[in-house]
């Protein structure tokens, strides 16, 4: 039982970061407002000129 729920967790996750990724390749400007507001929270907010440009690079 422990072996199956833990194949079914590495396939959620796996399938979950795939997901997250084609959503932010899909809509880069999204992504790089979402990037501000991560730079802001870390305390990095000088990037937040270029979030749109990183967003489109990754």
């Amino acid at each position: 039982m422990e072996k199956v729920l833990f194949q079914f967790s590495k396939w959620f996750v796996g399938i979950l970061f795939i997901f997250s990724g084609l959503i932010k390749a899909n809509d880069p400007l999204g992504f790089g407002y979402k990037l501000q507001e991560y730079f802001e929270v870390f305390h990095i907010s000088f990037l937040n000129d270029w979030a749109t440009a990183i967003a489109n690079l990754l």
